[in-house]
């Protein structure tokens, strides 16, 4: 699954088509990796607000701060005693330009690069939380969304985050949509996507740079319109 994101400057308004309330500015990156703060869209009230939040989802309860899972399975949402009864109301967005994936191999995993053939951003699900900081503060955080990949990328990975289309970000931001509609939305097939092997030094979280996302060969996986 999943473990770190590319996120490279964009205008968020444009993207989505909303209003946005911008609290936190965008974090940027090629090697982005879970335990940092980035940034999210969410709607906790009666505005659209991007706030910046630590990846690693931390309800009420965890013991634990390490444990704090960093992706949340879409089949068992519904089943997860830290989301299972608030799942539907605090639903978000991270705003990506894509992700790696590591492929399994009989001696080493190799890193793919994921994203759009044309390099736009996309949209990826998630849940966000709080945890208390202090008496009186507290701090947002999140988890990726991952559902098991379609067969066009199973070859490279079993699971993947889940993209949400244009046309389903209003939904997935709305606490009072129904839990039918967002659980079809966790379901919907993914966009036209581009897969192809970069170099290892990815597997470093403190190497940030742009020569991460360079292809090591010509060949590239697909998933057609």
């Amino acid at each position: 699954m999943s473990g770190r994101l590319i996120v490279t400057p964009m205008n968020l308004a444009l993207e989505t088509g909303l209003d946005l309330n911008l609290r936190a500015n965008l974090v940027t990156g090629f090697n982005l990796a879970p335990t940092r703060h980035l940034a999210i869209l969410r709607h906790p009230s009666d505005q659209t607000c991007v706030d910046q939040a630590f990846w690693s989802y931390t309800p009420t309860g965890l013991k634990n701060l390490a444990q704090a899972p960093y992706v949340l399975r879409a089949e068992s949402l519904e089943d997860n005693p830290f989301c299972c009864k608030t799942w539907a109301q605090t639903t978000c967005l991270i705003p990506v330009t894509g992700f790696y994936l590591w492929q399994q191999g009989a001696k080493k995993k190799t890193p793919f690069a994921v994203r759009r053939p044309d390099n736009r951003p996309f949209f990826l699900a998630g849940l966000w939380t709080t945890y208390r900081i202090s008496s009186n503060q507290t701090q947002l955080s999140f988890a990726l969304i991952n559902r098991c990949a379609e067969s066009w990328l199973q070859p490279i990975h079993s699971r993947t985050p889940v993209i949400l289309s244009t046309e389903s970000i209003r939904y997935w931001l709305d606490p009072d949509a129904p839990h039918i509609t967002k659980k079809q939305i966790l379901q919907q097939p993914d966009p036209v996507l581009e897969v192809f092997p970069v170099g290892s030094r990815v597997n470093d979280p403190d190497i940030n740079e742009s020569s991460l996302t360079q292809p090591l060969t010509a060949q590239k996986f697909r998933r057609g319109t």
